[in-house]
Protein backbone atom coordinates (compact mmCIF):
# COMPACT_ATOMS: atom_id res chain seq x y z
CA UNK A 1 0.00 0.00 0.00
CA UNK A 2 1.19 3.31 -1.06
CA UNK A 3 2.20 6.05 1.91
CA UNK A 4 0.73 9.14 2.11
CA UNK A 5 3.28 11.27 0.58
CA UNK A 6 3.99 8.72 -2.40
CA UNK A 7 0.05 9.33 -3.47
CA UNK A 8 0.65 12.95 -3.36
CA UNK A 9 3.39 12.75 -5.39
CA UNK A 10 0.92 10.23 -8.09
CA UNK A 11 -0.78 13.22 -8.14
CA UNK A 12 1.30 15.79 -9.37
CA UNK A 13 2.76 13.32 -11.71
CA UNK A 14 1.92 13.84 -15.73
CA UNK A 15 -0.48 11.22 -15.94
CA UNK A 16 -0.54 10.63 -19.61
CA UNK A 17 0.98 12.10 -22.90
CA UNK A 18 -2.30 14.06 -23.55
CA UNK A 19 -2.02 15.83 -20.50
CA UNK A 20 1.53 16.86 -21.05
CA UNK A 21 -0.03 17.92 -24.13
CA UNK A 22 -1.68 20.59 -22.55
CA UNK A 23 1.28 22.65 -22.67
CA UNK A 24 3.12 23.74 -25.64
CA UNK A 25 5.89 21.57 -26.14
CA UNK A 26 8.65 24.82 -26.01
CA UNK A 27 7.01 25.81 -22.31
CA UNK A 28 8.18 22.19 -21.41
CA UNK A 29 11.77 22.69 -22.29
CA UNK A 30 14.14 24.31 -20.02
CA UNK A 31 15.49 27.26 -22.25
CA UNK A 32 11.71 27.92 -23.30
CA UNK A 33 10.65 27.87 -19.47
CA UNK A 34 13.55 30.62 -19.09
CA UNK A 35 12.63 32.88 -22.11
CA UNK A 36 8.86 32.77 -20.84
CA UNK A 37 9.94 34.07 -17.85
CA UNK A 38 13.20 35.76 -17.95
CA UNK A 39 11.41 37.94 -20.88
CA UNK A 40 8.87 38.84 -19.02
CA UNK A 41 10.00 39.55 -15.76
CA UNK A 42 13.15 40.99 -17.25
CA UNK A 43 11.13 43.54 -18.87
CA UNK A 44 9.64 44.81 -15.65
CA UNK A 45 12.68 45.12 -13.99
CA UNK A 46 13.79 47.26 -17.43
CA UNK A 47 11.08 50.10 -16.72
CA UNK A 48 10.12 49.86 -13.47
CA UNK A 49 13.52 50.15 -11.56
CA UNK A 50 14.55 53.91 -10.80
CA UNK A 51 17.43 55.07 -13.59
CA UNK A 52 20.91 54.43 -12.26
CA UNK A 53 19.26 52.34 -8.84
CA UNK A 54 20.68 49.30 -10.09
CA UNK A 55 24.46 48.47 -8.78
CA UNK A 56 26.85 50.52 -10.31
CA UNK A 57 24.65 51.58 -12.74
CA UNK A 58 25.05 55.15 -13.25
CA UNK A 59 29.46 54.07 -14.13
CA UNK A 60 27.87 52.21 -16.43
CA UNK A 61 25.81 54.37 -17.84
CA UNK A 62 28.45 56.63 -18.36
CA UNK A 63 31.54 54.10 -20.04
CA UNK A 64 28.53 52.55 -22.36
CA UNK A 65 27.80 55.72 -23.91
CA UNK A 66 31.23 56.80 -24.18
CA UNK A 67 32.12 53.48 -26.28
CA UNK A 68 29.17 54.70 -28.22
CA UNK A 69 31.15 57.60 -29.13
CA UNK A 70 33.46 55.45 -30.04
CA UNK A 71 36.09 56.26 -26.84
CA UNK A 72 37.44 52.91 -25.88
CA UNK A 73 40.06 54.29 -23.93
CA UNK A 74 40.13 53.09 -20.25
CA UNK A 75 38.94 56.38 -18.52
CA UNK A 76 41.45 57.60 -15.44
CA UNK A 77 43.50 60.25 -14.21
CA UNK A 78 46.89 59.37 -16.81
CA UNK A 79 47.32 61.97 -19.78
CA UNK A 80 45.11 60.60 -22.57
CA UNK A 81 42.64 58.69 -20.55
CA UNK A 82 40.77 61.74 -19.79
CA UNK A 83 37.18 61.68 -20.75
CA UNK A 84 34.00 63.55 -20.38
CA UNK A 85 30.37 62.48 -20.37
CA UNK A 86 27.14 64.35 -20.38
CA UNK A 87 26.16 66.06 -17.84
CA UNK A 88 22.31 64.70 -18.02
CA UNK A 89 23.78 60.90 -17.29
CA UNK A 90 26.01 62.28 -14.34
CA UNK A 91 23.28 63.68 -12.98
CA UNK A 92 20.15 61.88 -14.01
CA UNK A 93 19.77 60.18 -11.07
CA UNK A 94 21.68 59.60 -7.65
CA UNK A 95 22.49 55.98 -6.96
CA UNK A 96 19.14 54.63 -4.83
CA UNK A 97 20.03 53.94 -1.00
CA UNK A 98 16.78 52.73 0.15
CA UNK A 99 17.81 50.63 3.17
CA UNK A 100 15.45 50.09 6.21
CA UNK A 101 16.58 50.46 9.81
CA UNK A 102 17.37 46.93 9.97
CA UNK A 103 19.80 47.06 7.29
CA UNK A 104 21.35 50.07 8.23
CA UNK A 105 21.88 48.78 11.77
CA UNK A 106 23.73 45.41 10.30
CA UNK A 107 26.69 46.98 10.31
CA UNK A 108 27.64 45.63 6.62
CA UNK A 109 27.02 49.46 5.54
CA UNK A 110 28.78 52.44 6.03
CA UNK A 111 28.03 54.56 9.56
CA UNK A 112 27.32 57.76 7.34
CA UNK A 113 25.77 56.54 4.19
CA UNK A 114 23.01 58.59 3.33
CA UNK A 115 19.24 57.04 2.61
CA UNK A 116 17.36 58.10 -0.43
CA UNK A 117 13.47 58.51 -0.13
CA UNK A 118 11.49 56.69 -1.97
CA UNK A 119 10.19 58.02 -5.68
CA UNK A 120 7.15 59.81 -6.15
CA UNK A 121 5.08 60.20 -9.55
CA UNK A 122 5.33 64.09 -9.60
CA UNK A 123 9.49 63.10 -8.97
CA UNK A 124 9.56 60.39 -11.97
CA UNK A 125 7.90 62.88 -14.70
CA UNK A 126 10.50 65.43 -14.36
CA UNK A 127 13.06 63.06 -14.85
CA UNK A 128 11.38 61.13 -17.82
CA UNK A 129 11.33 64.89 -19.72
CA UNK A 130 15.05 65.40 -19.53
CA UNK A 131 16.96 65.59 -22.92
CA UNK A 132 19.99 63.93 -23.44
CA UNK A 133 22.07 67.02 -24.67
CA UNK A 134 25.34 65.40 -25.29
CA UNK A 135 27.03 68.52 -25.77
CA UNK A 136 26.96 69.29 -22.32
CA UNK A 137 29.41 67.55 -20.85
CA UNK A 138 31.70 66.66 -17.39
CA UNK A 139 34.67 65.29 -16.42
CA UNK A 140 35.04 61.90 -14.94
CA UNK A 141 37.61 60.42 -13.29
CA UNK A 142 36.44 56.67 -12.91
CA UNK A 143 34.51 53.92 -15.05
CA UNK A 144 33.50 50.57 -14.51
CA UNK A 145 37.41 48.37 -15.72
CA UNK A 146 35.12 46.59 -17.79
CA UNK A 147 36.33 45.84 -21.67
CA UNK A 148 34.01 47.17 -24.14
CA UNK A 149 32.62 43.08 -24.91
CA UNK A 150 30.05 43.38 -22.16
CA UNK A 151 28.35 46.65 -23.48
CA UNK A 152 28.16 44.92 -27.29
CA UNK A 153 24.27 45.42 -26.62
CA UNK A 154 24.03 48.60 -24.70
CA UNK A 155 26.34 51.25 -26.42
CA UNK A 156 24.83 50.37 -30.25
CA UNK A 157 21.54 50.84 -28.31
CA UNK A 158 22.59 54.56 -26.60
CA UNK A 159 24.05 55.60 -30.26
CA UNK A 160 20.82 54.84 -31.69
CA UNK A 161 18.95 56.48 -28.81
CA UNK A 162 21.30 59.73 -28.95
CA UNK A 163 20.81 59.58 -33.47
CA UNK A 164 16.73 59.68 -32.47
CA UNK A 165 17.05 62.98 -30.12
CA UNK A 166 15.39 60.71 -27.21
CA UNK A 167 15.59 61.95 -24.13
CA UNK A 168 18.11 60.59 -21.37
CA UNK A 169 15.44 58.18 -19.35
CA UNK A 170 14.08 56.63 -22.86
CA UNK A 171 17.53 56.42 -24.35
CA UNK A 172 18.46 54.66 -20.77
CA UNK A 173 15.18 51.84 -21.49
CA UNK A 174 16.08 51.24 -24.86
CA UNK A 175 19.62 50.06 -23.70
CA UNK A 176 18.60 47.89 -20.98
CA UNK A 177 16.05 46.24 -23.44
CA UNK A 178 18.93 45.93 -25.67
CA UNK A 179 21.02 44.26 -22.94
CA UNK A 180 18.08 41.98 -22.00
CA UNK A 181 17.70 40.84 -25.58
CA UNK A 182 21.20 39.99 -25.89
CA UNK A 183 21.29 38.15 -21.97
CA UNK A 184 17.85 36.23 -23.33
CA UNK A 185 19.37 34.66 -26.74
CA UNK A 186 22.82 33.79 -25.50
CA UNK A 187 21.77 32.21 -22.22
CA UNK A 188 18.60 30.32 -23.87
CA UNK A 189 22.04 28.94 -26.69
CA UNK A 190 23.69 27.77 -23.59
CA UNK A 191 20.39 25.66 -22.03
CA UNK A 192 20.21 24.58 -26.02
CA UNK A 193 23.76 23.45 -26.36
CA UNK A 194 24.53 21.88 -22.87
CA UNK A 195 24.09 17.91 -23.17
CA UNK A 196 23.69 17.77 -19.32
CA UNK A 197 22.66 21.09 -16.67
CA UNK A 198 20.07 22.26 -18.36
CA UNK A 199 17.63 22.81 -15.92
CA UNK A 200 20.40 24.03 -13.43
CA UNK A 201 21.15 26.72 -16.14
CA UNK A 202 17.41 27.91 -16.22
CA UNK A 203 17.08 27.82 -12.77
CA UNK A 204 20.52 29.97 -11.86
CA UNK A 205 19.22 32.24 -14.72
CA UNK A 206 16.14 32.67 -13.30
CA UNK A 207 17.05 33.58 -9.88
CA UNK A 208 16.11 37.52 -9.17
CA UNK A 209 19.16 38.81 -9.30
CA UNK A 210 19.95 37.26 -12.71
CA UNK A 211 17.00 38.73 -13.92
CA UNK A 212 17.18 42.09 -12.20
CA UNK A 213 20.76 42.40 -13.55
CA UNK A 214 20.03 41.76 -16.92
CA UNK A 215 17.00 44.45 -16.84
CA UNK A 216 19.59 47.00 -16.01
CA UNK A 217 22.72 48.46 -17.57
CA UNK A 218 25.20 46.14 -16.18
CA UNK A 219 28.37 44.08 -16.79
CA UNK A 220 26.76 40.58 -15.54
CA UNK A 221 24.78 39.64 -18.17
CA UNK A 222 27.11 39.35 -20.78
CA UNK A 223 29.53 37.97 -18.06
CA UNK A 224 26.93 35.30 -17.37
CA UNK A 225 26.48 34.04 -21.00
CA UNK A 226 30.24 34.01 -21.62
CA UNK A 227 30.65 31.54 -18.55
CA UNK A 228 27.22 29.68 -19.46
CA UNK A 229 28.38 28.96 -22.75
CA UNK A 230 32.23 28.03 -22.02
CA UNK A 231 30.03 25.41 -19.18
CA UNK A 232 28.14 23.88 -22.24
CA UNK A 233 30.85 23.44 -25.12
CA UNK A 234 33.31 22.25 -21.99
CA UNK A 235 30.10 19.56 -20.93
CA UNK A 236 29.79 18.81 -24.75
CA UNK A 237 33.76 17.85 -25.40
CA UNK A 238 33.64 16.07 -22.15
CA UNK A 239 31.18 13.88 -23.82
CA UNK A 240 32.41 13.25 -26.74
CA UNK A 241 35.35 12.02 -24.99
CA UNK A 242 38.36 10.62 -27.47
CA UNK A 243 36.88 12.22 -30.43
CA UNK A 244 37.50 15.72 -28.51
CA UNK A 245 39.74 18.29 -30.80
CA UNK A 246 39.84 20.40 -33.43
CA UNK A 247 36.59 22.93 -33.94
CA UNK A 248 35.27 22.06 -30.37
CA UNK A 249 38.79 22.93 -28.56
CA UNK A 250 39.08 26.39 -30.82
CA UNK A 251 35.46 26.80 -29.55
CA UNK A 252 36.67 26.57 -25.93
CA UNK A 253 39.56 28.70 -26.65
CA UNK A 254 37.57 31.57 -28.01
CA UNK A 255 35.42 31.13 -25.30
CA UNK A 256 38.03 31.20 -22.40
CA UNK A 257 39.40 34.70 -23.98
CA UNK A 258 36.10 36.11 -23.74
CA UNK A 259 36.21 35.03 -19.96
CA UNK A 260 39.43 36.44 -19.70
CA UNK A 261 37.70 39.88 -20.77
CA UNK A 262 33.99 40.24 -19.43
CA UNK A 263 35.38 40.13 -15.54
CA UNK A 264 38.69 39.98 -13.22
CA UNK A 265 38.82 36.76 -11.71
CA UNK A 266 36.98 34.23 -13.38
CA UNK A 267 39.84 33.06 -15.53
CA UNK A 268 40.85 30.55 -13.58
CA UNK A 269 37.74 28.54 -14.14
CA UNK A 270 38.75 27.50 -17.20
CA UNK A 271 41.16 24.97 -14.97
CA UNK A 272 38.12 22.71 -14.97
CA UNK A 273 39.04 21.93 -18.61
CA UNK A 274 40.97 19.10 -16.60
CA UNK A 275 38.00 17.36 -16.82
CA UNK A 276 38.77 16.59 -20.28
CA UNK A 277 41.96 14.76 -19.60
CA UNK A 278 39.76 12.12 -17.97
CA UNK A 279 39.24 9.83 -20.98
CA UNK A 280 42.33 10.43 -22.84
CA UNK A 281 45.80 11.58 -20.78
CA UNK A 282 47.47 12.15 -24.56
CA UNK A 283 50.12 15.16 -24.98
CA UNK A 284 47.97 16.69 -27.71
CA UNK A 285 44.89 16.93 -25.41
CA UNK A 286 47.25 18.36 -22.67
CA UNK A 287 48.42 21.21 -25.13
CA UNK A 288 44.61 22.31 -25.81
CA UNK A 289 43.62 22.53 -22.28
CA UNK A 290 47.01 24.18 -21.19
CA UNK A 291 45.62 26.85 -24.46
CA UNK A 292 42.41 27.15 -23.25
CA UNK A 293 44.56 27.84 -19.81
CA UNK A 294 46.33 30.11 -21.14
CA UNK A 295 43.65 32.28 -23.33
CA UNK A 296 41.51 33.31 -20.16
CA UNK A 297 44.42 34.11 -18.11
CA UNK A 298 46.32 36.23 -20.99
CA UNK A 299 43.60 38.30 -21.91
CA UNK A 300 42.88 39.60 -18.34
CA UNK A 301 46.76 40.32 -18.04
CA UNK A 302 46.29 41.88 -21.00
CA UNK A 303 42.89 44.34 -19.85
CA UNK A 304 44.00 44.27 -16.55
CA UNK A 305 47.21 46.31 -17.68
CA UNK A 306 45.13 48.60 -19.57
CA UNK A 307 43.02 49.14 -16.74
CA UNK A 308 46.58 50.07 -14.68
CA UNK A 309 47.93 52.35 -17.31
CA UNK A 310 44.92 54.22 -16.96
CA UNK A 311 45.44 55.17 -13.48
CA UNK A 312 42.07 55.10 -11.96
CA UNK A 313 41.42 57.10 -8.83
CA UNK A 314 41.42 54.36 -5.92
CA UNK A 315 37.70 52.79 -4.37
CA UNK A 316 38.23 53.23 -0.50
CA UNK A 317 40.72 54.53 2.07
CA UNK A 318 44.39 53.05 2.39
CA UNK A 319 43.85 50.99 -1.08
CA UNK A 320 47.29 50.28 -2.54
CA UNK A 321 47.32 47.24 -4.71
CA UNK A 322 50.98 46.72 -5.08
CA UNK A 323 51.51 46.46 -1.72
CA UNK A 324 48.53 44.81 -0.99
CA UNK A 325 50.29 42.02 -3.24
CA UNK A 326 53.43 42.18 -1.64
CA UNK A 327 51.39 41.52 1.63
CA UNK A 328 50.01 38.19 0.04
CA UNK A 329 53.48 36.95 -1.18
CA UNK A 330 55.24 37.83 1.97
CA UNK A 331 52.00 36.78 4.44
CA UNK A 332 50.86 33.30 2.42
CA UNK A 333 49.33 31.39 5.52
CA UNK A 334 48.09 34.68 7.16
CA UNK A 335 46.42 35.86 3.65
CA UNK A 336 44.90 32.00 3.85
CA UNK A 337 43.30 32.89 7.20
CA UNK A 338 41.85 35.83 5.75
CA UNK A 339 40.21 34.31 2.75
CA UNK A 340 38.51 31.31 5.63
CA UNK A 341 38.01 34.06 7.79
CA UNK A 342 36.11 36.20 5.65
CA UNK A 343 34.41 33.35 4.04
CA UNK A 344 32.92 32.04 6.86
CA UNK A 345 31.60 35.46 8.08
CA UNK A 346 30.31 36.43 4.77
CA UNK A 347 28.58 32.85 3.13
CA UNK A 348 25.17 34.02 4.68
CA UNK A 349 24.88 37.58 3.26
CA UNK A 350 26.36 36.02 -0.16
CA UNK A 351 23.75 33.72 -0.37
CA UNK A 352 21.37 36.61 0.29
CA UNK A 353 23.16 38.91 -2.32
CA UNK A 354 23.45 35.90 -4.69
CA UNK A 355 19.26 35.02 -4.63
CA UNK A 356 17.65 38.33 -4.06
CA UNK A 357 19.08 41.36 -2.62
CA UNK A 358 18.41 43.17 -5.34
CA UNK A 359 19.70 47.03 -6.40
CA UNK A 360 22.06 48.36 -4.29
CA UNK A 361 21.61 45.45 -2.35
CA UNK A 362 18.74 47.46 -0.56
CA UNK A 363 15.87 45.29 -1.93
CA UNK A 364 15.89 42.29 0.21
CA UNK A 365 13.49 39.59 -0.22
CA UNK A 366 11.54 37.35 2.63
CA UNK A 367 13.37 34.21 3.45
CA UNK A 368 10.94 31.77 2.99
CA UNK A 369 11.30 33.00 -0.76
CA UNK A 370 15.36 32.85 -0.54
CA UNK A 371 14.62 29.72 0.32
CA UNK A 372 12.57 28.48 -2.01
CA UNK A 373 14.75 29.76 -4.78
CA UNK A 374 17.60 27.60 -3.40
CA UNK A 375 15.58 24.63 -2.91
CA UNK A 376 14.18 25.15 -6.68
CA UNK A 377 17.75 25.59 -8.27
CA UNK A 378 19.00 22.53 -6.53
CA UNK A 379 16.41 20.27 -7.79
CA UNK A 380 16.91 21.83 -10.84
CA UNK A 381 20.72 21.29 -10.95
CA UNK A 382 19.75 17.20 -10.20
CA UNK A 383 16.88 16.85 -12.70
CA UNK A 384 19.05 15.98 -15.59
CA UNK A 385 21.60 12.94 -15.82
CA UNK A 386 24.98 13.36 -14.64
CA UNK A 387 28.21 14.74 -16.81
CA UNK A 388 30.09 12.12 -17.80
CA UNK A 389 32.79 11.26 -17.61
CA UNK A 390 31.71 10.53 -13.50
CA UNK A 391 32.72 11.31 -11.39
CA UNK A 392 35.57 13.44 -12.26
CA UNK A 393 34.11 15.73 -14.20
CA UNK A 394 31.47 17.20 -11.92
CA UNK A 395 34.63 17.66 -9.01
CA UNK A 396 36.78 19.23 -11.87
CA UNK A 397 34.28 22.10 -12.67
CA UNK A 398 33.64 22.22 -8.64
CA UNK A 399 37.41 22.88 -8.53
CA UNK A 400 37.48 25.57 -11.32
CA UNK A 401 34.64 27.40 -9.27
CA UNK A 402 37.00 27.52 -5.96
CA UNK A 403 39.79 28.90 -7.87
CA UNK A 404 37.68 31.17 -9.61
CA UNK A 405 36.05 32.27 -6.06
CA UNK A 406 39.55 32.61 -4.51
CA UNK A 407 40.73 34.68 -7.07
CA UNK A 408 37.85 37.22 -7.10
CA UNK A 409 38.46 37.25 -3.08
CA UNK A 410 42.06 37.95 -3.66
CA UNK A 411 41.54 40.69 -6.38
CA UNK A 412 38.94 42.75 -3.96
CA UNK A 413 41.26 42.56 -0.91
CA UNK A 414 43.87 44.29 -3.95
CA UNK A 415 41.35 46.69 -5.23
CA UNK A 416 38.90 47.60 -2.13
CA UNK A 417 40.34 46.84 0.90
CA UNK A 418 43.45 48.50 2.88
CA UNK A 419 46.78 47.00 3.55
CA UNK A 420 46.90 44.05 5.69
CA UNK A 421 43.52 44.18 7.18
CA UNK A 422 42.31 40.89 8.17
CA UNK A 423 39.00 40.90 6.03
CA UNK A 424 38.27 41.38 2.88
CA UNK A 425 35.66 44.17 1.49
CA UNK A 426 33.93 44.63 -1.44
CA UNK A 427 32.94 40.69 -2.40
CA UNK A 428 29.34 40.57 -3.50
CA UNK A 429 27.11 37.02 -3.56
CA UNK A 430 26.47 37.93 -7.49
CA UNK A 431 29.80 37.22 -8.12
CA UNK A 432 29.45 33.41 -7.81
CA UNK A 433 25.76 33.36 -8.80
CA UNK A 434 27.55 33.66 -12.21
CA UNK A 435 29.81 30.98 -12.45
CA UNK A 436 26.94 28.64 -9.97
CA UNK A 437 26.30 26.02 -12.70
CA UNK A 438 29.97 24.97 -12.55
CA UNK A 439 29.51 24.25 -8.83
CA UNK A 440 26.01 22.17 -8.79
CA UNK A 441 26.65 20.11 -11.80
CA UNK A 442 28.16 17.33 -9.97
CA UNK A 443 25.36 16.74 -7.26
CA UNK A 444 23.93 13.07 -7.11
CA UNK A 445 20.70 13.04 -9.20
CA UNK A 446 17.01 13.20 -8.45
CA UNK A 447 15.41 9.37 -8.17
CA UNK A 448 13.42 9.06 -11.37
CA UNK A 449 10.15 8.77 -10.22
CA UNK A 450 10.61 12.26 -8.44
CA UNK A 451 11.94 13.98 -11.36
CA UNK A 452 8.20 14.77 -12.78
CA UNK A 453 6.84 16.17 -10.28
CA UNK A 454 9.86 19.01 -9.65
CA UNK A 455 10.29 19.36 -12.91
CA UNK A 456 6.79 20.45 -13.26
CA UNK A 457 7.30 22.73 -9.59
CA UNK A 458 10.33 24.64 -10.45
CA UNK A 459 9.11 27.03 -12.63
CA UNK A 460 5.81 27.74 -10.75
CA UNK A 461 8.54 28.13 -7.73
CA UNK A 462 10.80 30.74 -9.45
CA UNK A 463 7.93 32.70 -11.31
CA UNK A 464 6.35 33.48 -7.52
CA UNK A 465 10.11 34.19 -5.75
CA UNK A 466 10.46 36.81 -8.86
CA UNK A 467 6.80 38.06 -8.47
CA UNK A 468 7.84 38.86 -4.96
CA UNK A 469 11.10 40.67 -5.24
CA UNK A 470 9.03 42.43 -7.87
CA UNK A 471 6.63 43.88 -5.50
CA UNK A 472 9.18 44.03 -2.59
CA UNK A 473 11.21 46.53 -5.12
CA UNK A 474 8.05 48.51 -5.99
CA UNK A 475 7.02 48.76 -2.12
CA UNK A 476 10.42 49.68 -1.55
CA UNK A 477 11.60 52.46 -4.13
CA UNK A 478 8.16 53.56 -4.79
CA UNK A 479 5.49 55.92 -2.78
CA UNK A 480 2.24 56.61 -4.88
Amino acid sequence: MPLPWERVLAKVQPKSEEQEGRLPAFLRKPEGVFLALAGVFGLFFCFATPPHDPADEDRHHGVAFLLSEAHFTVVGDAPGHEATVPRSIVNLHPRGHHYTDEQLRSGRLPADIPRTRRHRPEDLRRLYARELAPHDRVPVRYGAAYSPLVYAAISPALALGRAAGLPVVASLWLARVAGLALWLAGVALAIRRAPVGKWGLAAVALLPMSVFQAGSISGDPVSQVVLFLFFAELLRAARRGTDWAGREALLLVGLAALIGLVKPGYAPITLSAVALLVAERSGRRAAWIAAIVAAAHLTTVGWAARVQAAVQPTLAVGVDAAEQALFIATHPLEFAGILLRTSWMSVPAWIEEMVGNVGHLDVGIPPVATAVALLAVLAASMLDEAPTPRPWTGWALLGGFFAAGIAIMTIAYMGWTAVGIPVIHGVQGRYFMLMLPFALVGLPRLPTRYAPPARAAIPWALATVLAVTAVEMVDRYYEF
